[in-house]
């Protein structure tokens, strides 16, 4: 007798079989995603000061008006957001008391042109500046009507060299959005200061922006682009929190998108629609998510649908 055996059937190559979806420790990872974010806050912090410091510095009053002012669209923008004060007119050589208010930025200011003209101390070095800030000053008292707007602070940094008669101005800058983060102390010495140029005026607690360019020593002491770097812990804390925390709140956004997808009944990485199936315990068939066999590819279906 002859013994027929029917030819088995080559079998399909089965496809490596998927693992089960093994949820990150997301706990475990929240302190060094907080971490990141504060990090990411007091960087930004930081940039905002650099920023406006670098691009925004304060300007002379006037500089939006049609035909009189800068042509820079920073400096008109600038001017239409910077608030004037002043409590305490100088004329021609009495001293000034200013302060100069942007969103970003507050400088508070005292400066006494007369005392550049002291044959005895004076610097004559510091005439031409002396002169730019005495203009700026004046365009802050056309700026204000020509009428005192009341008292201004008059704190210790600001106060004690004045009356002490070591310089003939100086001013106080508090730098930061949308707190003041950043402060610093620039001073113009009867002497001669360490600024840039010739030397007028020199910065405590920052840095210069403007370099030693010899054309900044003329420059108005209102004018002087500087860089503070004193922290001001209340603001420099509310600052980091507040751009950490809308760091924090945009790296969440991929997982809330996941977990919208789960709540809706969705595949959360294909959207697949899991609902007629049993819901996310089943797996996907489309891509293999949380399955322990792999998806069947479109391809495998044999022509009667099988």
């Amino acid at each position: 007798t002859t013994v027929t055996t029917e030819p088995t059937p080559a079998a399909e190559p089965s496809l490596p079989s998927a693992p089960l979806l093994r949820r990150r420790p997301r706990r475990r990872l929240q302190p060094l995603r907080l971490l990141v974010c504060l990090f990411l806050g007091a960087a930004a912090t930081f940039g905002v000061s650099y920023a406006t410091a670098r691009a925004t510095p304060f300007v002379r009053p006037g500089a939006s008006a049609a035909g009189t002012g800068s042509t820079d669209w920073l400096d008109r923008t600038t001017d239409r957001l910077q608030r004037v004060e002043v409590a305490v007119w100088g004329d021609h050589l009495k001293p000034w008391h200013i302060r100069l208010t942007t969103p970003w930025a507050t400088r508070l200011l005292w400066f006494e042109k007369g005392r550049v003209y002291n044959a005895a101390r004076g610097n004559p070095l510091a005439s031409s500046a002396a002169v730019s800030s005495w203009s700026f000053a004046t365009g802050c008292w056309q700026a204000v009507g020509s009428a005192i707007t009341g008292p201004l602070p008059d704190p210790p940094a600001l106060s004690e060299t004045n009356r002490q008669n070591r310089t003939w101005a100086t001013a106080i800058e508090e730098r930061g959005w949308p707190l003041r983060a950043f402060t610093c102390r620039i001073s113009a010495p009867m002497g001669g200061g360490a600024g840039p140029g010739a030397g007028v005026y020199t910065v405590d607690g920052g840095h210069w922006l403007d370099g030693r360019d010899p054309s900044k020593a003329a420059s108005a002491i209102q004018e002087l682009r500087v860089l503070p770097t004193t922290p001001l812990w209340p603001g420099l804390i509310a600052n980091t929190a507040i751009f950490g925390a809308a760091f924090y709140l945009l790296a969440g956004v991929p997982g809330a998108l996941l977990r919208m997808r789960r709540v809706a009944g969705c595949c959360p990485r294909c959207r697949y629609d899991l609902r007629p199936i049993g819901g996310e315990k089943a797996g996907c068939p489309e891509c293999g998510w949380n399955r322990s066999t792999p998806a069947v590819p479109p391809q495998s279906a044999d022509a009667n649908g099988r």
